[in-house]
């Protein structure tokens, strides 16, 4: 139980107990269905809140109407009300509104008992609706911002993955050092999983400004994560040592000095394709063992340019705007 559910279910308790009183207050018939009402209303974030109240209202529009000509026709008994279900369940599935299913089947049974749909029971469901989803979306609005607990999950990982890094150069030249490669990245993952969550439902909490941002910034390290798996895997089949294993060793730590959020990856991108070319007019390899380090060392370049180019593409997808309100600066990686 973390703090989030706890909340909610202070909400539901509270939202449930307050709609109740206020249909008995109204004098409204069924008050306690309105309770229930507010209990499935109550989401994990605003926007889900709002989207189910949505659905729930065009449900109800025409779970009426149905009700209305089934019970019209054949009148009020128990087949008569399956008929009801088999026709209203249909439509909520044509159309998505399955979330609207218990409520309106709910509101429903009471035409079935009390064998009428006059104005005034119609009144009365309506009334227990709108009061109990209103108690459950007005409580709702109130949701305690996740940007703090982002920006720390930010950091971590950021750490996580710069330590990775100089894992990755350290092994490069010392050969046959040993890592829990299992142990580094799932933290790591779950860490970026959990935050990606968070930033999710930030997004979904915020109903006039746009935080996108975190959202797709944790799905950017997510993507440069992969990548960092697999370039840890490569480094881990060479064998041997040579002289160009330094050279991306040195790179590696100066892609971990500059690794924050506040780059854009074109300086060192720059830099790799430097010493893809010097790589490139090198003396061909003369041994077998050679020619397989190359090989390995070709793909481990790629790799890397791949996890650059991910930050890159990111940073030119940024607005203005974003760029203003997110960072405090801006200089190269």
């Amino acid at each position: 139980m973390n703090k989030n559910n706890i909340l909610r279910v202070i909400k539901i308790a509270i939202g449930s107990t307050m709609a109740i009183i206020i249909c008995n207050w109204l004098n409204l018939r069924y008050s306690t269905s309105a309770g229930i009402i507010t209990l499935l209303t109550i989401q994990e974030t605003k926007k889900e809140t709002l989207q189910v109240a949505g659905k729930r209202i065009l449900a109800y529009i025409m779970s009426i109407l149905i009700a209305y000509l089934v019970f019209r026709i054949w009148g009020y008994h128990i087949m008569v009300f399956a008929i009801y279900m088999f026709l209203f369940v249909l439509f909520c599935f044509l159309f998505g509104l399955q979330d609207a299913l218990s409520i309106c089947a709910v509101i429903t049974t009471h035409f079935l008992m009390e064998k009428s749909m006059n104005l005034a029971m119609i009144e009365n469901e309506t009334m227990l609706l709108f009061v109990g989803m209103g108690s459950g979306v007005i409580l709702n609005l109130y949701m305690p911002g996740k940007r703090g607990e982002i920006l720390k999950d930010q950091a971590a990982v950021e750490e996580d993955m710069r330590n990775l890094i100089l894992a990755v150069a350290d092994n490069l030249v010392e050969r046959g050092k040993e890592a829990d490669e299992k142990f580094c990245f799932t933290s790591l993952e779950k860490r970026v999983d959990e935050a990606i969550e968070k930033a999710y439902k930030n997004v979904n909490n915020n109903l006039i400004s746009d935080t996108r941002y975190y959202l797709e910034y944790m799905e950017m390290r997510k993507r440069q994560c992969i990548v960092l798996k697999r370039l840890y895997k490569e480094v881990d089949s060479l064998k041997h040592s040579y002289r160009q294993h330094d050279i991306i060793a040195n790179f590696l730590r100066e892609m971990s000095k500059h690794f924050h959020e506040y780059n854009n990856a074109m300086v060192l991108v720059e830099q790799l394709y430097v010493i893809k070319s010097e790589f490139e007019n090198d003396d061909l390899p003369t041994t077998r063992e050679e020619f397989e380090s190359r090989a390995i060392l070709y793909s481990i370049m790629n790799e890397l340019q791949t996890f650059l180019e991910i930050k890159k593409d990111f940073v030119q997808t940024l607005t203005e705007s974003e760029i203003q309100k997110y960072w405090s600066q801006c200089t190269d990686e």
